[in-house]
């Protein structure tokens, strides 16, 4: 947990501001906000003082990840309380005020519901979130883990271009001709599971990557026999690079709206007596970080 939080925090959590933290609070619940803050309040009650751990719990982990900026989503376990404590506040409350709070709470959830379910087509997403900024000033939904403000939202653009790189990763592994001692390496979880998903219809084999958990199932070292890796990666430059004698890039991701937009593949085959050695040094790095060794 450590090294992954370390790892975050070089990549990641540096672009998150607080001010936005404290405000993606308010969005994350949106439809029913009001009904968590009336959770939190019932409990601060003094005549439900043996409560007030819980909300002082809350408080805690919140000011907590302000000082760690951790993302807005992360506090999502907390709510649960919240809306339990919520429930019987609202048995206190009776008519006008309970249907008032119901129809907010639908009003909101149709509102927003574009954004935490992807049933608009891309087009009509892009469109939608250009008149929800306009209309609100909010453009929160659509500002990624960069900081930078995007024309759909994060996880939307996350899942667009999975099918184009599953089939880059097919090309490349087909071209490779010898399919016994080929193997397809991919930088980040999201290539691995896209490749892996739309994989297995195509043939594909497991994909090894020492990103997240991924690197719990990566193999220790590499097949001796090894003369083939399909290599997938955002970045021009490859670590393997100096390890092949030759590499050509297959294709790339060229969807306009996927995150995964510029993902190249490459067919790198020839590789040297060393190889197999780096492979090895980095995954046991790699798996003892993850695991805390030394």
């Amino acid at each position: 947990v450590l090294a992954h939080m370390r790892e975050l925090a070089e990549t990641q959590l540096v672009n998150v501001h607080r001010l936005d933290f404290l405000t993606g609070q308010l969005l994350i619940h949106l439809p029913v906000t009001l009904f968590w803050m009336g959770g939190l309040l019932w409990l601060f009650r003094k005549k439900q003082g043996r409560y007030r751990l819980l909300a002082a719990t809350f408080v805690f982990v919140v000011l907590l990840l302000v000082v760690l900026r951790g993302k807005s989503y992360y506090t999502l376990g907390a709510y649960p309380m919240l809306f339990a404590a919520a429930g019987v506040w609202l048995e206190t409350v009776h008519g006008a005020v309970r249907w008032s709070l119901a129809l907010l709470a639908l009003v909101l959830g149709v509102l927003v519901s574009p954004f935490s379910t992807p049933y608009l087509p891309v087009d009509s997403m892009i469109s939608y979130g250009q008149s929800f900024v306009e209309r609100t000033g909010v453009d929160g939904p659509l500002v990624w883990e960069t900081g930078v403000r995007h024309d759909l939202p994060q996880d939307y653009a996350d899942m667009l271009g999975w099918q184009e790189l599953a089939e880059l990763a097919r090309v490349a592994f087909t071209e490779a001709g010898d399919s016994a001692n080929t193997a397809i390496f991919a930088e980040n979880y999201g290539q691995a599971g896209a490749i892996e998903y739309y994989g297995r219809a195509r043939g594909i084999p497991d994909v090894i990557s020492f990103a997240d958990s991924y690197r719990l199932w990566a193999p220790d070292s590499l097949p001796r026999t090894i003369s083939t890796l399909v290599y997938v990666t955002e970045d021009p430059g490859s670590v393997f690079d100096d390890l092949f004698g030759t590499s050509r890039i297959v294709g790339r991701v060229e969807n306009e709206h996927a995150r995964e937009r510029g993902t190249q593949v490459l067919l790198m085959t020839e590789p040297d007596s060393t190889a197999r050695d780096f492979y090895a040094r980095v995954a046991a790095r790699i798996k003892a970080d993850f695991s805390g060794g030394d």
